[in-house]
């Protein structure tokens, strides 16, 4: 015995003096290195000069239409002209394809549902944003970086998934700033190099060789389809005013943001006044040829005003004006490439719940009714999905420093994902605690109607909400906002929600930026612990392109359908309960998968210990279920779940008492709906219904 503790306590000391003698890495990225050296040895090369020599190899390997990182030209604010690096895409797409592994066999089956052709061809769509590796609160942000990403609009639900964006440019932001137009004159020479190259053009078809079978080759049409952005990178790519300019929304030609109480006088008769409309048929639509011609307008009135009336003329058009824009890009213009109106697409998710629409909302509501002190402990009351849980706990968003910050400012403040959860149990509590008594009754039925934007918003993806319903709900949501009496404090944002349904239709679905921001993670596991910065902008773009050629090759997340999120062999606990009570006979282990977490086809992740409803043919369509295990047996995927028994439904606040039946049985996961948000009432559970899956009433 005591030589065993000796032998165990000498390989412990091992391992933490390795720790201890090499730079810092997490346990888990010390666990999985030492893992695979057992597996597969030691490398013959270790300096990290063969390191970099291994990344610029293999991304030279893919040069089928020419270098993968290409210098091009870009003027500069001095008016002189500097180099700058992008990714060739179309080298990238042919080398993602031949390479092989989960993204080719993605595209090659995506394709092969929705094929492009040269009447048909898909739709690239364009994101920028800034990343700010290390320290946000640093007083010089040097390294805060562009970053740019490109897929297509034909991945639909995918696109929900970081891995379906590749990664097309990496620019420091102070060099972005010294380029004319920023960064809109940066998406042009990258559109120059997709659409006008030498050596193909997709449009008539770019052929992606398969890695061994050329029977396999690929002939990818596309076009340039849109840009998905904030409002920030949308007012930076289009070189307009944004949210600072007179006419500050590009696809309405008759919005003006002016204050409530100004002077009104010199108004158009065509000209509405700001955020404040609240239906589309008062919005006089623009169409791309009246984007484009008004560009044009101000590139020839530059010519010929004075400085000062020409600076006004800007503002009122909402145009800043330069020469290097990306909609008076010559080339483009002659290839009919550009189409700021069709496509242009507000981003839901900042639109709604990036310091948007309902943290307006909840302000507005928690100020007016005074709740602040009974929210913290009713939030506590309730479970999230694991999924969602893991944004953190609601009932911090409350403490008694921040909700002093927040009456201090005015305002509300929390993440986006926050808003989500946040949202759904503050509608829960108006509906059933606040709207019965009978007060503040405008401003309860504001919240609520807001509320259900973001769930119909959520619910697109299952295919519930048709652009009509969108519209009706927006504007309705947008009345009861102004009868709550709360015109004054409309955003811009409160506009952009008008057009949501438009896209929608336009696209056939409603892409969002959540899986964007969640790939900004790659660039700053390498981009924080860069420190050179005249070498910074390419030796993030080479180690980001190589990481992100890796991960899409052996990513899990393109698997069609159902399946299991890292899974593993069985414990023999629940190895031996699935023999004894699931399979009633004995099955090789090795057949046998479990998991703690599933992927639906709609893109949800369902959890152990989550309370989840699962499709049936009952008065509601479903049952409501906690689920103990997920298992696969011959490619079979399953979960085991305890039943509850629906006592009542209440339709004021979509929910359902149920009781657990304690019945243990397993279900194919593909039933399996969605989880849910439920808490314990007395020995019972309250769970709440998403939009997608509430029943209808009946008269």
């Amino acid at each position: 015995m005591a030589s065993s503790s000796s032998s165990r306590a000498t390989k412990l000391q091992k391992i933490d003096s390795l720790r201890r003698s090499c730079p810092y890495v997490s346990q888990a990225a010390l666990e999985a290195l030492l893992k695979k050296v057992k597996e597969e040895g030691v490398p013959e090369v270790s300096h990290s000069k063969a390191m970099k020599e291994a990344t610029r190899h293999y991304l030279s390997s893919m040069d089928a239409y020419g270098k993968l990182l290409m210098q091009v030209q870009v003027v500069t604010v001095d008016g002189n002209t500097k180099p700058i690096w992008i990714a060739n895409a179309l080298s990238l797409l042919a080398g993602a394809y031949r390479q092989g592994g989960a993204w080719a066999a993605m595209l090659q089956r995506v394709h092969g549902q929705r094929p492009s052709s040269y009447t048909t061809p898909w739709r690239l769509l364009l994101y920028a944003d800034e990343v700010v590796p290390g320290n946000s609160l640093a007083h010089r942000q040097e390294r805060k970086t562009h970053a740019i990403y490109a897929s297509f609009a034909e991945f639909h639900s995918l696109l929900s998934c970081e891995d379906a964006w590749f990664i097309v440019a990496m620019l420091r932001s102070p060099e972005v700033a010294d380029i004319q137009a920023s960064i809109g004159q940066v998406f042009a020479k990258i559109l120059e190099s997709i659409f006008c190259s030498p050596v193909a053009d997709p449009r008539t078809g770019l052929c992606l060789p398969h890695l061994s079978d050329s029977a396999q080759d690929l002939k990818l049409f596309f076009t340039m389809g849109g840009w998905l952005q904030d409002g920030l990178s949308m007012k930076l790519t289009f070189s307009t005013k944004g949210d600072s300019g007179d006419k500050f929304c590009m696809l309405c030609n008759n919005i003006r943001a002016m204050p409530m109480d100004s002077d009104t006088s010199e108004v158009s008769e065509e000209d509405i006044l700001g955020p404040t409309v609240s239906q589309l048929a008062a919005c006089e639509l623009a169409t791309d040829r009246e984007v484009l011609d008004a560009f044009q307008a101000c590139k020839a009135k530059a010519a010929t005003m004075s400085k000062d009336n020409f600076t006004i003329y800007q503002q009122a058009a909402g145009i800043s004006f330069n020469a290097h824009c990306l909609l008076l890009n010559q080339a483009l213009l002659n290839a009919n490439l550009l189409s700021p109106v069709s496509g242009y697409i507000h981003d839901w998710m900042h639109t709604m719940a990036s310091q948007g629409v309902m943290q307006r909302s909840i302000w507005l509501l928690l100020s007016t009714v005074g709740i602040w002190d009974m929210v913290p402990s009713f939030l506590q009351l309730w479970t999230l999905p694991i999924a969602i849980a893991k944004a953190g706990k609601l009932h911090d968003l409350f403490s008694e420093k921040r909700i002093k910050f927040y009456k201090e400012n005015q305002k509300f403040k929390c993440t986006a994902s926050e808003a989500l959860g946040l949202t759904t149990l503050l509608a829960y509590m108006v509906a059933s605690t606040i709207l019965p008594l009978g007060i503040h009754k405008e401003e309860c039925q504001s919240f609520l109607e807001m509320a259900t934007v973001l769930d119909m918003l959520q619910a697109i993806q299952y295919g519930v909400v048709t652009p009509v319903q969108l519209q009706l709900g927006v504007e309705k949501a947008l009345h009861t906002f102004k009868l709550a009496g709360h015109e004054g404090e409309m955003l811009r944002k409160h506009h952009w929600m008008l057009h949501l349904a438009s896209h929608l239709k336009t696209w056939g679905f409603l892409p969002n930026c959540w899986s964007l921001e969640r790939k900004h993670k790659l660039v700053t596991r390498f981009a924080t612990n860069m420190k050179k910065l005249t070498t910074f902008s390419l030796s993030l773009l080479e180690e980001s392109l190589c990481q992100d050629l890796h991960d899409i090759k052996t990513s899990e997340h393109f698997v069609e359908g159902v399946h299991l999120l890292k899974k593993h062999a069985p414990s023999a606990k629940l190895y031996n309960f699935l023999c004894e009570f699931v399979f009633q006979q004995s099955v090789p282990k090795s057949y046998v998968w479990s998991a703690t977490a599933a992927k639906l086809s709609s893109g949800c992740t369902i959890s152990q210990k989550d309370m989840v409803l699962i499709q049936n043919e009952s008065q509601w369509k479903w049952q409501v279920a906690k689920v103990e295990h997920h298992f696969e047996v011959s490619g079979e995927i399953y979960s085991v779940v305890s039943s509850c028994k629906v006592l009542e439904y209440t339709w004021a606040t979509h929910s359902a008492l149920v009781e657990d039946q304690t019945n243990l049985h397993f279900v194919p996961t593909s039933l399996v709906l969605c989880s849910l948000i439920f808490a314990k009432e007395q020995n019972k559970l309250r769970v709440l219904i998403p939009f997608a899956f509430r029943p209808t009433k009946m008269d």
